[in-house]
């Protein structure tokens, strides 16, 4: 075998070098992906509105008007206390919210649509079978960033299942 050549000190630097580069690598990836879902409050979101406010005559021959797009979209940029809605949300128009998007300032974007508050409406009526099932559509670039979008589908699954649990006295029928 042959022996090293050149001074120790140079080959004990060459050593060390070998030694710490990987482990340099390893622990920076690490730390890049160190439980990510406790820090979903630093990823940005979208919130686009498109629903307008809609009074609806309700079974009992009530009126009541119904802004769900915009209740929604308060209780997601704004929650109460230590409410954990995942992301922070903003209130956005569509062609800000994708251009965001596009330089990766917002991970994910919900789009709450037009006549959300009104399909919504149906259950409270005389024939509740009239109501359709109504969806928020969220957008994710699965192609910059896999990781946020499968964490967006975990919060848009959270989402759903808190408006799921509010049922028809909230008026609110299933998302995403």
């Amino acid at each position: 075998m042959k022996k090293l050549s050149g001074s120790r000190i140079a080959n004990l630097v060459v050593v060390v070098a070998v030694s710490i580069v990987p482990l340099l690598y390893a622990g920076l990836l690490t730390l890049a992906y160190q439980n990510p879902t406790n820090r979903l409050e630093d990823i940005k979101a979208a919130v686009v509105n498109e629903d307008s406010a809609y009074t609806a005559t309700l079974a009992s021959g009530q009126t009541e008007t119904l802004n769900l797009g915009a209740d929604l979209t308060e209780a997601l940029t704004h929650p109460d206390g230590d409410e954990n809605v995942g992301f922070t949300w903003e209130q956005m128009d569509a062609a800000t919210a994708q251009a965001d998007m596009n330089t990766q300032k917002v991970r994910a974007i919900l789009y709450i649509p037009a006549d959300f508050s009104q399909v919504a409406s149906r259950v409270g009526s005389d024939d509740p079978s009239d109501a359709v099932t109504q969806e928020l559509r969220l957008v994710t670039d699965d192609g910059i960033n896999y990781l946020a979008g499968t964490m967006a589908a975990t919060v848009a699954s959270e989402l759903s299942n808190r408006l799921e649990q509010q049922g028809p006295n909230a008026y609110c029928p299933p998302c995403c």
